[in-house]
């Protein structure tokens, strides 16, 4: 349970049975929620739980169409983030790696930086003996959820 109650969006969108609320917080966190109708608790609606989790927000390539001679990198970045938001502050999370065609990560987990607006970045290396495109995808799990991104990289003929 968080600390302090999270923001929520004064808009509220109705559909048939259902309202929406846009709640937004800036860390892990998980509040309970209940719902009420003119100060009043809705009939047969108990609190629930809303968890707020990091989100696998970039992933992109650095420099691209290196020579696939084993030693010339592609540098990817990936980012970590407490919201969708571009400034919102970095997390620190493990991020895994995969790459197709042969291609060699430089390590298959790293960790990105937390801490404050700008952070939550991480940069890995892929190398290949392969020309042609390697998809490289970055995978992060936080509460059971799984995020994926992928980018191509391309390797051309030394």
């Amino acid at each position: 349970t968080g600390s302090s109650g999270p923001g929520y969006s004064s808009r509220t969108n109705y559909s048939g049975n259902t309202i929406t609320f846009n709640f937004t917080q800036s860390n892990t966190a998980t509040f309970s929620v209940r719902p009420l109708i003119n100060g009043n608790p809705v009939p047969y609606l108990g609190n629930k739980n809303v968890t707020f989790i990091p989100v696998l927000r970039e992933f992109r390539l650095n420099n691209n169409n290196q020579p696939a001679d084993g030693i010339s990198p592609i540098t990817l970045v990936v980012r970590l983030t407490y919201g969708m938001s571009d400034a919102a502050s970095g997390y620190a999370g493990t991020v895994n790696f995969t790459a197709s065609n042969g291609a060699v990560m430089s390590s298959s987990q790293i960790t990105t930086t937390g801490g404050g607006a700008g952070t939550g970045y991480g940069p890995v290396n892929v190398r290949s003996v392969n020309p042609g495109t390697t998809t490289v995808t970055a995978i992060f799990v936080y509460a059971g959820i799984t995020q994926k991104l992928t980018v191509d990289a391309t390797f051309v003929q030394p």
